[in-house]
């Protein structure tokens, strides 16, 4: 195996690699990524075993062969290059040689044959999907999706599409987003419906980070296929049974206050500076004309922000966790946020008062403080 190829092109699809390698992994074929030589250019495959990355990338190819080698050491070494064309070649024993300008660096490989293969799917026969709606989706709901190992279902956003519709939904059981649009043309005749692992949504975002236009969504038994120009992110799909979350929403909230975003989140990040290092616990005191947001800590001492709304419903007062909040807060850009809620013991629901091609909702369980 022989081949020349520039620093700036393999540098970018081995960033992305470096998402899918298992960092802590007691399979050394698993920290490598597999390069093979076809004609005019090199693939580049990483998994962890759940997830998968085939990447493909211009390349002036001598001969053709394959080999793999440790993808994190790898990217260190071509970061730490010169800005020049790099020629890798294969040399005894699955060793690759590197060659950049005044640079030489030689690497131990293991055989191709030891590297899991790939599932593969027929794109011919996905789905069409907007490359910045699915964006979007990711970047509102995936914040919400739980760190807790013991509800495995809870791991991954819920992807549902039905006909014109898509929706995405992510929740840890203290709070929930919901993504929901309908775009002009028929996705799929059939409802599907699979959890897809918080590693795949995380790189999802990141490939299509680069400015690619579409996606080519497809679905087998057990995995999730997604072709983003000359890449392909395959997932195993998390299996389970994932939360009714249309029973979570609220739909007897009789409070609503209007706050203006900005000065919503400056508040909120000013008062939790002062709240419970482990709870974030800030409370809301909610009368006609203002709110005012509280926070207490015996060891730090207390803060208190004023807010003027224009709110004329009856008193009340209510705990949410300030981190929930602002997480919500962080991937919203409208000028305005509505917060509805019924009392102290129920959930609060916050959502966009702006017109938009989709339909964006947050519910946050409160906190008693």
């Amino acid at each position: 195996m022989l081949f020349t190829i520039g620093k700036n092109q393999i540098q970018r699809e081995l960033h992305l690699i470096q998402g899918v390698i298992e960092k802590k992994n007691t399979i050394p074929i698993l920290s490598n990524l597999l390069i093979e030589t076809e004609a005019d250019h090199i693939k580049m495959v990483a998994t962890d075993l759940e997830v998968g990355l085939r990447c493909k990338s211009e390349a002036t190819v001598n001969k053709e062969g394959a080999v793999t080698i440790s993808a994190k050491k790898l990217y260190e070494i071509v970061r730490a290059l010169p800005e020049s064309d790099i020629k890798f070649e294969k040399i005894d024993n699955n060793w690759i040689s590197i060659e950049c300008e005044r640079s030489q660096f030689k690497i131990v490989g293991l055989p191709k044959e030891d590297f899991p293969s790939l599932p593969e799917f027929d794109f011919a026969e996905g789905i069409s999907i907007s490359a910045d709606l699915l964006k979007e989706m990711i970047h509102k709901t995936s914040f919400a999706i739980s760190e807790e190992d013991t509800r495995y279902a809870l791991n991954g956003a819920l992807f549902i599409i039905k006909g014109k519709q898509m929706c995405m939904v992510a929740t840890d059981a203290h709070r929930l987003a919901l993504f929901k649009t309908e775009v002009e043309k028929k996705l799929s005749d059939d409802e599907i419906r699979v959890i897809i692992p918080k590693k795949t949504v995380q790189q999802i975002k990141s490939i299509i980070d680069n400015g690619e236009k579409e996606v080519i969504f497809g679905r087998s038994e057990n995995h999730v296929f997604f072709k983003i120009e000359d890449k392909i992110l395959v997932s195993r799909i998390i299996e389970g049974q994932f939360p009714n979350y249309e029973k979570v929403i609220p739909v007897d909230s009789d409070k609503e206050v209007i706050f203006p975003a900005k000065d919503f989140t400056d508040a909120i990040k000013r008062v939790a500076l002062l709240s419970d290092e482990r709870s974030r616990a800030v409370k809301f005191y909610i009368n006609p004309g203002k709110v005012e947001i509280r926070s207490s800590n015996p060891e730090l001492g207390e803060a208190c922000e004023l807010l003027y709304v224009p709110y004329q419903g009856e008193k009340v007062n209510i705990g949410f966790n300030a981190q929930y909040i602002i997480d919500f807060l962080n991937v919203v850009e409208d000028k305005e946020i509505k917060f509805e809620m019924k009392d102290e013991t129920s959930q609060g629901l916050l959502t966009l008062t702006e017109k938009h091609p989709y339909e964006y909702t947050y519910v946050i369980m409160p906190m008693r403080i």
